[in-house]
């Protein structure tokens, strides 16, 4: 499979997701106890930062330029943090690969959470069908 054919596979895939990402923040939020944290990655060279939000059956991640309350707020999950373990590491040429990365890796971290498999998501998602995970948060 050429780069190219990666890239867009990629970029779809992100797309496909936009709806779901939205509907796991909106579960977050009503979630009794969730776990928030952050890593630091380069884009473009310069310093980001990857936070994730997750309960036990869903995971969310997002790429800000700054960490504390500034991008808990901008992120609109919680304004409060409480530690999870999480590591990212390397580096992304442009902000909106982070995004995409991001996003995707949101959605694949939640799936084994709620005993979906992989392969057939992604293969329905790059179709304009993902399936979409319980958003029960407990």
């Amino acid at each position: 499979m050429s780069e190219g054919t990666i890239c867009e596979l990629v970029a779809r895939c992100a797309q496909n997701l936009v709806e779901v990402e939205s509907l796991v923040k909106a579960a977050l939020q009503e979630a009794e106890v969730i776990h928030q944290d952050e890593t630091g990655l380069y884009v473009a060279g310069k310093r980001n930062w990857m936070h994730v939000t997750c309960s036990a059956t869903l995971t969310h991640y997002q790429v800000y330029a700054s960490r504390g309350q500034e991008a808990l707020q901008a992120i609109g999950i919680l304004p409060q943090m409480v530690k999870v373990q999480q590591k990212v590491s390397g580096c992304f040429r442009a902000f909106a690969g982070a995004q995409t990365f991001a996003r995707i890796r949101g959605y694949l971290s939640t799936l084994p959470k709620q005993g979906l498999l992989l392969l057939s998501a992604l293969q329905a998602t790059l179709q304009g069908h993902p399936p979409l995970p319980s958003f029960q948060t407990t």
